[in-house]
């Protein structure tokens, strides 16, 4: 068929609905058409796929069909709507799951107009139909419509020219309509009561759950507020009876010594809980700060060991140490870090029997230092074990418990090594089997010192006349930046906001800008394009911020992994250097690049 011929056809040529009710109809079986829709009635259940399968098939048999389907009206992703074939039995069963564009098909005409169609030859017309064998010689479309919606169609199809659909064909496929479209609403009528059960059912399970966390929430907070209140008046009763009683000056050399030590052991147990909730406090307030500074971890554990030592010899507990030498150093808060060892080894000597064995061990494992301590007390109980470094947790929260404590150190420990980049993890067999606790922390990189460091190493850097403007939020950070570059003869402006130091750029122009990044209001990367703007808007030419303008810049950041290097030279600083920074370094910083 040539191109001019296909431009000749319309659509009309190829409907021939009209000829249903002039053929002679063909002779039906009335009961099994009844026994056939009484099958299908029982099976309304079914899944829609499986019923349209059984339901194609017996269209087949019921209209001496070769080939029927059902259509299904669907929309694509991208909002195209399609005549998606569902199901298909006989000859063209090989095409199923083949869609169709509703606007240029068989179905789609038929739902547009909502009525049976019955087509000749539709090939002529649909063009794309050329690509199914055998060829449709009639296909008879009927519309699937509830409430004059339209669901889809069902069709039958004939392969040869001597078998013609009649209006018998067109009573029974009506019939199958209305019992397959009923069909379908039911089916996704149940899917949609089915789909609201289900989130009724989830949304009364988060409701549940999130009951339960709340009532499991209060049930600590009650825990805690008794332990906490049992835990600050304990050590009370002794500091003030022996206080009452020293007031009678009765007591004689030896029990005086006696009633201060118990005071003073007491008053410290009571510092150290009051400085746990502080802790937490600041934690929970994101305002714990660490004081950083290169530290060496078997020093930080040694001094946690004296602390200790006592207790353990009052227990015939022994101590085991067993350091990895040269391991390197880590960036930290030694103090911090110093309460962390600190803590686990306290709770071990707590923790062990009479006559047990506590061991710390501190080695290298790849790029971490690792510390370990472990013991051979009472273990830890496999269902409290993933709660051990949660706050205000304790596995024996009764009145009758043995060890005492607020249930916080672990809490704590975990946040602070955290905050250093580092880990903790917690291990035990069970109850009576001992514990051990790890903790990974990164060990600080060994920088190689560049030519030009080493030159200037070996004279102390001189910044005489060189106008330096420091900007930073921290006013701790901000006053010691300032008293370093001053000792080395810097003239130094300092500024507590981006903004404020906008205005000092105004009035006076500094040789170098030292900057933190993150920032309120304005942050680091904001105030050095604003100041490489001013600059350009000076110049005919400027230079673009990635390669520096006029005035020299340095980003001071706190921690290296969170900042993109790449991003901070190319918003117009010529440095980042990270927190905490040695005083020579930053001074040797400025020397090189304002000389």
């Amino acid at each position: 068929m040539t191109n001019e011929e296909v431009e000749q056809i319309y659509l009309d040529d190829i409907l021939i609905t009209q000829e249903l009710s002039r053929r002679i109809p063909r002779t039906t079986d009335l009961k099994q058409e009844n026994d056939v829709l009484h099958t299908l009635i029982g099976q309304l259940v079914e899944q829609p796929q499986i019923l349209l399968k059984k339901l194609v098939k017996i269209i087949t048999q019921l209209c001496q069909a070769e080939s029927a389907g059902v259509s299904l009206l669907e929309v694509t992703p991208n909002g195209e709507d399609i005549c998606h074939w569902f199901a298909l039995a006989g000859m063209l069963e090989a095409y199923e799951r083949t869609s169709t564009l509703y606007s240029f098909s068989c179905c789609g005409i038929c739902l547009e107009r909502q009525t049976p169609l019955l087509y000749s030859y539709p090939e002529r017309y649909f063009t794309y139909l050329q690509q199914f064998k055998p060829t449709i010689v009639e296909i008879l479309v009927v519309p699937l419509l509830i409430a004059n919606q339209p669901l889809g169609t069902i069709w039958i199809v004939s392969h040869d020219e001597h078998r013609q659909f009649d209006r018998e064909d067109l009573r029974l496929m009506k019939s199958l309509a209305n019992f397959t479209a009923s069909a379908l609403y039911n089916s996704n009528a149940r899917q949609a009561a089915e789909e609201s059960a289900r989130r009724e059912q989830a949304a009364r399970a988060v409701s549940e759950a999130a009951q339960n966390a709340a009532e499991q929430a209060n049930r600590l907070k009650d825990e805690f507020l008794a332990v906490l209140s049992h835990e600050l008046r304990s050590p009370l009763n002794p500091i003030l009876g022996w206080a009452k009683l020293l007031q009678t000056r009765k007591l004689d050399e030896a029990k005086t010594a006696y009633a201060l030590a118990t005071i003073e052991r007491n008053a410290k147990l009571q510092s150290q809980l009051m400085e746990d909730l502080l802790d937490v406090s600041r934690i929970l307030q994101r305002k714990l700060s660490l004081k950083i500074s290169s530290v060496d971890l078997s020093a930080v554990i040694e001094v946690a060991l004296d602390t200790v030592r006592l207790a353990a010899q009052a227990k015939s507990i022994e101590l085991k140490t067993e350091f990895e030498p040269n391991i390197g150093q880590v960036l930290g808060d030694p103090s911090r870090l110093q309460q962390v060892v600190w803590n686990l080894l306290s709770n071990a000597v707590k923790f062990t029997e009479d006559g047990g064995q506590v061991e710390i061990r501190l080695e290298r494992v790849g790029t971490q230092a690792q510390i370990q301590v472990s013991d051979t007390g009472k273990g830890i109980n496999p269902e409290f074990l993933p709660h051990v470094f949660d706050y205000f947790r304790q596995a024996d929260n009764t009145t009758t418990r043995t060890f005492g404590g607020l249930g916080l150190g672990l809490a704590i420990a975990r946040q602070i090594i955290e905050l250093h980049g580092g880990a903790i993890q917690a291990e035990s067999e069970g109850d009576d089997k001992g514990a051990t606790f790890t903790v990974l922390l990164p060990i600080k990189s060994v920088e190689p010192q560049t030519s030009e460091d080493k030159g200037l190493a070996n004279d102390s850097p001189n910044l005489e006349g060189v106008n330096v403007i420091v900007v930073d939020d921290e006013v701790d950070t901000r006053e010691l930046i300032v008293f370093t570059l001053q000792q080395y003869g810097a003239s130094v402006r300092a500024f507590a906001s981006a903004s404020l130091a906008l205005d000092a750029f105004r009035v006076e122009k500094p040789h170098i800008i030292l900057s933190d990044i993150g920032m309120p209001e304005m942050d680091g990367y904001m105030l050095i394009r604003e100041i490489r703007r001013r600059e350009a808007a000076c110049r005919q030419t400027s230079l673009p911020p990635e390669q520096g303008g006029e005035i020299q810049a340095i980003a001071l950041t706190a921690y290296a992994g969170e900042i993109n290097e790449s991003k901070i030279l190319q918003a117009g600083f010529q440095k980042h250097l990270t927190k905490p920074i040695e005083p020579v370094k930053l001074a040797m910083v400025i020397a090189s690049l304002v000389k």
